[in-house]
């Protein structure tokens, strides 16, 4: 069973074959601060509870826009 559905998911690799455009994003991620209740080894943005960085209002703005 388990096998079936992994054999259902698409490779990234076969994803990244056609081209990004706005009508097939599917999921944005928007990393507002680097602070996190966790402190994860694998974290790809090195957030933790120690870290205080964050986007200033006027730059949430325009991501939003």
């Amino acid at each position: 069973m388990i096998q079936t559905e992994v054999s259902a998911v698409t490779p990234f690799r076969k994803k990244l074959q056609a081209p990004l455009s706005k009508d097939r994003i599917t999921v944005l991620q928007i990393n507002l601060g680097k602070r996190c209740n966790l402190a994860c080894a694998h974290c790809h943005v090195e957030a933790g509870p120690k870290r205080t960085e964050e986007l200033s209002p006027e730059i949430c703005d325009q991501l939003i826009k």
